[in-house]
């Protein structure tokens, strides 16, 4: 089972916890939904100096029909709400990691918590999503030997009949229809990355890095053999931030 996990940049940070934004009405009926944030302590990874919190956040999902209650009386449902909890991960109040959950869930409550935040101004975490520079993180792989580039997405390329193209390979990289992708005017929106094995006995490990610092991990790895992998490919990638 894959999963993923997503960086975003830290423009502040809380000097409390925990912090709740106010309560949002989707428009979705009169219900109204708040995200939440606790501090839990330290990462299990110890690499890296890593505060670890959790986000809570109330999602409204739309729903019409008709309830019935004890007394028989028949009512409208409009709306449901359901609650997302994921761990996420904080370097030097810099750097948010978010995992645990899906993507759209995580940027929402990212979301939320800028544009909606704590009504104490100690109390409010500001994060927004990043821009990597693929073409020269994927130079920078080729010569840190961090990784082996097994493929890449391409896009926005000024090729006629091509809008989005996908490249995999061993040596894909040295391809002449790389060379062609890569100076078409487009960009490298991701890369298929294979990752050095944790141990001698096991597989290379496959991952996806994206052009909005979303990592997929094609397998599933506990906390600390997750932050293992990524932790490393986003120090690096963290200096193409454009």
């Amino acid at each position: 089972m894959a999963q993923s996990i997503k960086l975003y940049q830290i423009d502040r940070f809380p000097e409390e916890f925990p912090i709740e934004t106010t309560e949002v009405n989707t428009g979705e009926g009169l219900a109204s939904f708040k995200t939440q944030v606790q501090h839990l302590g330290k990462s299990e990874y110890t690499e890296s100096d890593l505060e670890k919190i959790q986000i809570i956040h109330q999602v409204g999902d739309k729903f019409t029909g008709q309830g019935i209650s004890e007394d028989g009386s028949i009512y409208d449902l409009v709306a449901v709400s359901t609650q997302e909890k994921f761990p996420c991960f904080v370097k030097d109040n810099s750097f948010l990691y978010t995992s645990g959950t899906k993507r759209v869930i995580s940027e929402q409550a990212i979301r939320r918590l800028r544009t909606f935040p704590d009504t104490d101004v100690n109390k409010r975490l500001e994060a927004r999503p990043v821009k990597i520079d693929l073409v020269q993180f994927k130079e920078h792989l080729q010569s840190s030997n961090e990784g082996a580039i097994k493929g890449g997405w391409f896009r926005g390329m000024k090729i006629e009949n091509v809008e989005v193209a996908y490249l995999g390979g061993g040596t894909v990289t040295e391809s002449e229809d790389w060379e062609k992708y890569e100076t078409s005017g487009g960009t490298i929106s991701a890369l298929r990355i294979d990752i050095p094995a944790l141990t001698e006995d096991s597989d290379a490990i496959k991952t996806l890095l994206t052009r909005d610092g979303n990592l997929v991990l094609y397998r599933h790895f506990d906390e600390y053999h997750a932050l293992s992998i990524a932790i490393p490919i986003f120090e690096a990638a963290e200096k193409f931030i454009c």
